[in-house]
């Protein structure tokens, strides 16, 4: 995501009162039978890191995003929930 913070506006502008999100899983499902290296070569570029570095490179970015946009709705009182297994949010 190239900017969290517009990101976080935008969910805010929906009007919704919670959110849900998850990491990318990296070993399950059909990304994973179909178009797996494909589609890490794709991520580890726009990652700017080498495909062994991807998977680390990933979740940083991922973990530096959620806190902005978790944050940003925060101070709006918007929940941000994290997804579980089969995206099935806990509510």
């Amino acid at each position: 995501m190239s900017d969290p913070e517009l990101f976080a506006d935008e969910l805010l502008e929906t009007d919704v009162r919670r959110f849900i999100i998850q990491p990318f899983h990296f070993t399950r499902g059909k990304f994973v039978a179909n178009t797996r290296e494909e589609a890490v070569r794709l991520m580890a570029d726009k990652l700017d890191c080498d495909i062994q570095d991807f998977v680390g490179a990933y979740m940083r970015d991922y973990e530096m995003t959620e806190r902005i946009i978790r944050d940003r709705l925060a101070e709006e009182d918007i929940t941000l929930g994290q997804g579980k297994d089969g995206f099935k949010p806990p509510f």
